[in-house]
């Protein structure tokens, strides 16, 4: 076809659609409904970040007729709900005159022991209060292990005889040890597969959780007298190392 006739016949249904009620009111709607859309922005975790521990999935999502829900999935299925209507001086920036900008923002608190170690794809969609739904972002996190806590001693504690340092720790790959550090050097292993029943209740996902408990029984006499910072490090039988948990406690003999 020629490129003139072409130009001619496009220009022509234009003017028709221009002057057809019907074709204007589709226009209109199809832009109405483009409106209503919700938007909004993930602010964390970033995309391919390695996570390692308790982690926010947060960000801000706004709608013409409110937010009803921000829902979070994992790899493509239903994780959580976010808690809506936080302040968000993110969304204020973005959106400084849309109503409501001021608590847009969204999150949910994640633990480890919601996922199995490895690559994740998070993604979040947001729905107005009349339906109207949209993805706000799907991108991908590594999970890491191991995981866990240190339990005891307590931070600040005054010790004046023997205590336990004990917690538990688990690793998709097998934990191979929890070692004692004490102001920064080894002091000794902990004694593993002590019985914690809390353990799968929390976190139904992780492996071997009934029987990740580890203590480490010390005395005053490993110590000189005054304050000392006590680490636990978690090793995998990958070699991955994390710490678990650090505390300052005072040895008075």
């Amino acid at each position: 076809m020629d490129h003139r006739r072409f130009d001619l016949l496009v220009a022509g249904l234009s003017a028709l659609c221009w002057f057809s009620p019907g074709c204007g009111q589709q226009q209109k709607a199809a832009t109405a409904t483009a409106g209503a859309l919700p938007f909004g922005e993930v602010l964390e975790p970033k995309p391919d970040q390695t996570i390692t521990g308790p982690f926010a999935i947060r960000g801000w999502a706004l709608a013409r007729n409110g937010i009803e829900q921000v829902a979070i999935y994992e790899d493509r299925t239903f994780l959580a709900d976010a808690k809506l209507g936080l302040s968000s001086p993110e969304a204020q920036t973005a959106q400084p005159g849309f109503p409501g900008s001021a608590q847009a923002g969204w999150v949910f608190d994640a633990d480890l022991g919601i996922f199995t170690s490895g690559i994740h794809e998070l993604t979040v969609q947001a729905r107005s209060k009349t339906g109207a739904t949209r993805e706000l972002a799907s991108w991908k996190v590594v999970i890491g292990t191991p995981f866990g806590y240190m339990d005891e001693p307590a931070d600040g504690r005054q010790i004046s005889g023997p205590f336990a340092i004990r917690g538990w720790a688990v690793s998709e790959h097998g934990l191979d040890q929890v070692m004692i550090q004490v102001d920064g050097k080894f002091l000794g292993n902990s004694s593993l597969g002590g019985a914690r029943l809390d353990i799968p209740a929390a976190f139904p996902k992780v492996r071997e959780g009934a029987t990740s408990g580890w203590h480490f029984d010390a005395t005053p006499a490993m110590f000189t007298p005054g304050d000392h910072e006590i680490v636990a490090l978690a090793r995998s039988k990958s070699g991955i190392v994390r710490e678990l948990g650090k505390v300052k406690v005072s040895i008075v003999r």
